[in-house]
């Protein structure tokens, strides 16, 4: 079919220009359908994680009021044991008496001290679970002010937003809150399309096309 000295034609070759367009945008409805499966499924976790995050801090809150508690009661252990100790002085108790009581609020007091430290392990851990409200700011001009960064694997970012007032075409302050983890972020202004640091924040490299500002929570 290629004729002599021609290669032959491909599959591709013998299509008409329709049929190419009909693949074509058969080729993009499937992507567009994926694109759309997948942001699906994205949205999903987000509500996901949103719901952990929501039962971590109730855990968290929950943690915070036993181990209040626990310390009341170590308080309380420790005030006892030196009341006894002082009434068992005062009552002319045998020494034999008086040590037994000591060692049994002793162990007593060790074991309230355990349950506490493990309630105050335990809290800590959840703290490191816990996402944090960050305030972001970013004073310029501009029309549209991203963070991106780390945190979500520079995919969606926060969007930051402009005071009330601004009409654009002068210096605003751009503001949201982005909520994470204890941690170490790479982060970075997409102003306007293109990519900008931060001046105060410190950076991960000198070389400012390629370095990204560090974010540090605590």
């Amino acid at each position: 079919p290629g004729g002599p000295g021609k290669p032959p034609k491909s599959a591709l070759d013998l299509l008409s220009k329709e049929e190419l367009y009909a693949q074509v945008a058969e080729v993009r409805r499937q992507l567009s359908t994926r694109l759309s499966d997948t942001n699906r499924y994205v949205r999903h976790l987000e509500v996901d994680l949103l719901k952990r995050d929501e039962e971590i801090a109730s855990h968290h809150d929950k943690l915070e009021a036993i181990e209040e508690g626990f310390g009341h009661v170590l308080r309380t252990t420790r005030e006892l044991r030196e009341g006894v100790l002082v009434q068992l002085d005062r009552g002319g108790d045998s020494g034999e008496g008086r040590a037994l009581v000591d060692d049994r609020l002793r162990i007593l007091e060790s074991c309230v001290e355990d349950l506490a430290k493990a309630l105050a392990d335990e809290s800590e851990s959840l703290s490191l679970s816990r996402k944090k409200p960050i305030s972001i700011s970013w004073l310029g001009s501009a029309q549209d002010v991203k963070l991106m960064g780390s945190f979500d694997g520079w995919t969606n970012g926060e969007q930051l937003s402009p005071d009330h007032d601004y009409a654009g075409g002068g210096i605003a302050e751009f503001s949201g809150e982005v909520l994470l983890r204890p941690g170490v972020y790479e982060v970075k202004f997409l102003v306007d399309g293109r990519w900008q640091l931060m001046p105060e924040w410190p950076t991960s490299g000198s070389d400012p096309v390629s370095s990204n500002n560090i974010l540090v929570v605590e």
